[in-house]
């Protein structure tokens, strides 16, 4: 005769060391076609990014976006401290006045030549006119500079921050007049404007965290550090 073992609540067999690795790594696998999956979720609801680099080669890529056309950080300061090395680069008669506007983001004021005193000599009253001269010509190639600069800052300007610009209720002028100072004034406020992003409090959290991250580099000077801080 046979004899039946009852396997009725029989405790099961105890995992052998050989079983339990696999067993975690079908686990990690699982885990990792979850995490991929979730990944790719992610790139097809993110929006597309821009890889505008504006027409001036010069300018190398840097660029004037509106929020959600870029995951750069911090691009309106990036792109401002590039077009400054452009006009010492390439503004051949007087770059520094322009560089001290974009630094300053207010006119540059020349200074005007006293008049000579009544006993002045000859050589005093030929220098002082020297001096009035090159003051003209000084404040001429100022608004000359001032008008180039807008050509390359519109060029480096994406379509929807040119859209933004066109928008705004001073544009005409500041076109007619080919006004680099306005414009940057108008981009720097577009680039930082709350109020056209989709999420006011999280655009706000965002700012916030980015400003207490904002760090000195290794080698960067306090100077350099406080001017890149007030534009950040």
């Amino acid at each position: 005769m046979s004899t039946t073992t009852d396997t009725t609540g029989a405790t099961p067999p105890a995992e052998t060391e050989s079983s339990a690795p696999a067993r975690r790594t079908r686990n990690q696998r699982q885990r990792d076609r979850r995490a991929a999956a979730s990944r790719r979720n992610d790139q097809r609801s993110a929006p597309e990014v821009s890889k505008f680099k504006g027409t001036v080669k010069e300018m190398n890529g840097h660029v004037f976006q509106c929020h959600g056309e870029t995951k750069v950080q911090n691009q309106y300061t990036r792109t401002l401290e590039e077009l400054d090395s452009y006009v010492g680069l390439h503004f051949k008669y007087s770059p520094g006045d322009i560089k001290k506007m974009i630094k300053s983001m207010t006119d540059t004021e020349q200074t005007l030549p006293a008049d000579p005193k009544d006993k002045a000599s000859k050589t005093e009253k030929r220098i002082w006119e020297k001096e009035v001269d090159s003051y003209c010509k000084r404040k001429d190639t100022y608004i000359s500079n001032k008008i180039a600069l807008y050509s390359v800052i519109w060029s480096q300007c994406s379509e929807v921050m040119q859209a933004r610009l066109k928008s705004s209720k001073d544009f005409e002028s500041m076109n007619d007049d080919s006004d680099s100072l306005a414009l940057l004034l108008e981009i720097k406020g577009i680039s930082y404007r709350f109020e056209a992003q989709s999420n006011l409090y999280l655009a706000l959290t965002h700012a916030k965290t980015a400003i207490y991250a904002y760090q000195q580099g290794p080698n960067e000077t306090n100077a350099s550090f406080m001017s890149k801080f007030k534009n950040y």
